[in-house]
């Protein structure tokens, strides 16, 4: 009897040809790489992505990619996987931080040791913590910055000693962050009435929050500073840098051996 398969190495179909013997079983084959993009295609996406387009060999594009222009009549294959915007969005805080947030650290002593966006000077160290599950394409991402003080430069081993960027702000601070968080709310576009009904019932009132304007700044666990575009994170950091000598400053007198994360802290 003969055995019938398809080539698929090349892309076409020889459905019908015979198969060769074989005595042991073939190696699976290794996933073909991806295609350079042509540069019409560059060109197109760099137009649709707003100029944070990517070439398809480093797999990822503009997170943005999930919400086409016309996105209440988007068909779900233009929708991109979860695992890409995860990646996406990671990339476009690491760029955008290093390069605005950066420069003013390091005059203040800090320095970053990896690709991470991580900077350290002596008993402090200042990194970005992505909340894992914002990946709704409308509502964006969100971040925040958690500041750590250990008196043996050994960091992320311990809770103790840890605060959140919202904790180390003053009213009138908290008043320019709700400010922004107001602006960002306002430029998020609503999702169409398709991607809503996706959404359980349940779920409807804290899923538009992001959406709406808010009379104070959230805090603790609630307190993110969300983001769908560069613009977004450009302005949240131009903010965060005028804040830096003053939140620093109280940072570096934290007690390294205290549970603190969380708590309310006063400041004058």
């Amino acid at each position: 009897m003969l055995r019938l398969y398809a080539d698929v190495s090349h892309g076409g179909d020889t459905a019908g040809k015979a198969a060769p013997p074989r005595t042991a079983r073939s190696p699976r084959r290794s996933p073909p790489e991806p295609a350079r993009s042509s540069p019409g295609a560059a060109r197109q996406r760099e137009q649709h992505f707003d100029g944070f387009a990517h070439s398809a060999d480093e797999r990822w594009v503009d997170w943005r990619c999930s919400v086409p222009a016309n996105a209440a009549a988007a068909d779900e294959s233009e929708q991109c996987p979860s695992g890409i915007i995860t990646s996406v969005r990671s990339v476009l805080i690491r760029d955008v931080l290093v390069a605005n947030l950066g420069p003013p650290l390091e005059a203040m002593g800090f320095v970053r040791s990896s690709r991470r966006p991580v900077w350290t000077h002596e008993r402090l160290q200042i990194r970005t913590v992505v909340d894992a599950k914002a990946k709704d394409p409308y509502r964006g991402g969100a971040f925040t910055l958690e500041f750590e003080v250990s008196d043996d430069a050994r960091f992320e081993e311990k809770l103790a000693g840890r605060v959140r960027l919202d904790q180390l702000l003053d009213d009138a601070q908290r008043s320019a962050f709700l400010g922004l968080r107001n602006a960002v709310a306002q430029r998020l576009p609503r999702p169409p009435v398709e991607h809503v009904t996706t959404i359980d019932a349940s779920l409807h009132e804290q899923y538009f929050k992001p959406f709406h304007q808010a009379d104070e700044l959230e805090t603790g666990h609630r307190f993110w500073m969300r983001f769908r575009t560069s613009e977004d994170l450009t302005d949240w950091c131009s903010l965060i840098a005028a804040q830096l000598p003053t939140v620093v400053s109280r940072a570096r007198d934290l007690p390294a051996h205290e549970f603190i994360l969380g708590e309310p802290l006063d400041w004058p």
